[in-house]
């Protein structure tokens, strides 16, 4: 069996508007064996999340577990949070759902990384009494995305449809 690209997993997707419980399997077996592996890859889930309409209950669950260990374990340096990736990680979330999966990204970087730089928490608009309280589960803010260069499913260009 041939391994499917990226970006026919994500046409397949987005012609039909849904991840179903076998696409996300098709996903961690066929497309992204090895998880992510590159910000552009992390960048296109981040991108797919945000157009679709439907996903399975387990999709949030593994992106979220999938961007928060390519974050803090495979960009250097691993295992911690610090400006780089946090300018990385604040542009790339802009885009993604602010009400639900963006949050429960950045909730989970900040309790995977074992030390995060002042200025890391600044660039994610955290000052330290916040980010303490984050790190004990509470919800992070999250930059707001005015628009986006990505083609939409329809084929147009802008900001990321809102989840229903």
């Amino acid at each position: 069996m041939s391994r499917m690209s990226l970006h026919d997993f994500v046409a397949r997707v987005l012609a039909d508007d849904r991840i179903l419980f076998a696409d996300l399997k098709r996903l961690q077996r066929d497309v992204l064996p090895e998880r992510i592996t590159s910000r552009e890859e992390a960048e296109i889930l981040l991108f797919l999340d945000s157009v679709i309409h439907r996903s399975d209950r387990e999709w949030t669950a593994y992106l979220t577990a999938t961007i928060r260990d390519f974050a803090i374990w495979k960009l250097e340096p691993a295992g911690s949070l610090d400006l780089g990736k946090a300018e990385w990680i604040s542009q790339a979330l802009a885009c993604a759902d602010p009400g639900r999966t963006a949050r429960a990204i950045l909730r989970e970087i900040i309790h995977e990384a074992r030390s995060i730089d002042d200025d890391a928490l600044l660039e994610l608009g955290m000052g330290g009494m916040e980010a303490a309280r984050s790190r004990r589960a509470r919800k992070p803010q999250v930059p707001v995305c005015a628009s986006a260069a990505w083609p939409r499913p329809s084929g147009g260009m802008g900001a990321p449809a809102a989840h229903e």
